[in-house]
């Protein structure tokens, strides 16, 4: 890793060298870094292994392997310790059964979207991705079974079917308003990083927690169901509206301890669906009030 201000290059030079030239190599890029671009190796993060020695790189493990007709190839594995921590998250996630279904649907499929596009250069990338669809799929059926009071048998009979996307069998949520909200269940095929092409997008996740403090996609999707393109307040027909709070969850006098408790607390909030200058003057009238008192 090359480190220069703010700014860090990876590097990475992989050859046949003996030890010795492999060092001579080392010390000529440190040279010529030195001299043309002012930067400098990091002492911790630039070493010199054998090829079969496993090492950490961007995220994946690499290790050199050699085929039974003697040919040798670089071996990218996704690190058990990430396939943990995201299943965990789901988990996690899965786990409290305060979350509106649509919200957790959607974090759930933006979590491991995102993950498995970056980690699908890895060599055994198609069978953990396999994998983690089944993991999901049943932290997900579970969250489901308990949220509503359910069997995995009457589960499945209401909440599985066919997506038309994918034309594969998957859970399924109906959001407000009747549209179905299926979980992700199409992992990405398995990228060589010989192709020349970039087919993964290497960005992080947007996981939505808004949720959390009462602002769920689940609770938009209602109050637009119900009333539409018309504002609540004022009546008027228009194309953009927010969910307005009137009684903050910071200012609710019992609230609940705990994290499933303030959840629930946060989805009981009253709500109204208005246009930008109702909710605007909404929140100019609430601001004058408190100067007031």
């Amino acid at each position: 890793m090359l480190c220069t201000g703010r700014r860090s290059y990876y590097v990475v030079v992989m050859g046949g060298y003996a030890k010795a030239d492999a060092r001579r190599l080392k010390d000529a890029m440190a040279d010529w870094l030195q001299t043309h671009l002012g930067l400098r190796q990091h002492p911790d993060k630039t070493r010199i292994t054998h090829w079969s020695q496993r090492f950490r790189f961007l995220g994946y493990d690499l290790r050199g392997q050699q085929n039974p007709n003697g040919t040798r190839w670089l071996r990218l594995t996704i690190p058990q310790g990430a396939e943990r921590e995201v299943k965990q998250r789901v988990k996690r996630l899965c786990g409290y059964t305060q979350i509106p279904a649509t919200d957790l649907i959607l974090n759930v499929n933006a979590l491991l979207r995102g993950w498995t596009q970056y980690y699908c250069y890895a060599s055994n990338a198609s069978r953990r991705f396999g994998y983690l669809t089944g993991v999901a799929f049943w932290l997900t059926a579970h969250y489901l079974g308990q949220k509503h009071r359910r069997s995995i048998k009457r589960l499945m009979a209401a909440y599985y079917g066919i997506d038309p996307h994918t034309g594969k069998r998957a859970l399924y949520i109906t959001k407000p308003g009747g549209k179905r909200l299926f979980l992700w269940n199409n992992p990405p095929q398995q990228r060589s990083v010989l192709s020349g092409k970039v087919f993964a997008q290497d960005t992080r996740p947007a996981v939505m927690t808004s949720w959390a403090g009462g602002h769920s996609q689940e609770q938009r999707a209602a109050m637009r169901a119900q009333y539409g393109t018309r504002c609540q307040h004022c009546g008027r027909t228009c194309s953009r509206f927010e969910v307005h709070h009137p009684k903050r969850l910071a200012k609710r006098p019992t609230r609940k301890q705990g994290p499933a408790r303030m959840i629930q607390s946060a989805q009981e909030q009253q709500t109204k669906w208005l246009c930008l200058d109702c909710h605007q003057q909404h929140h100019s009238e609430g601001r004058r009030e408190t100067a007031h008192v």
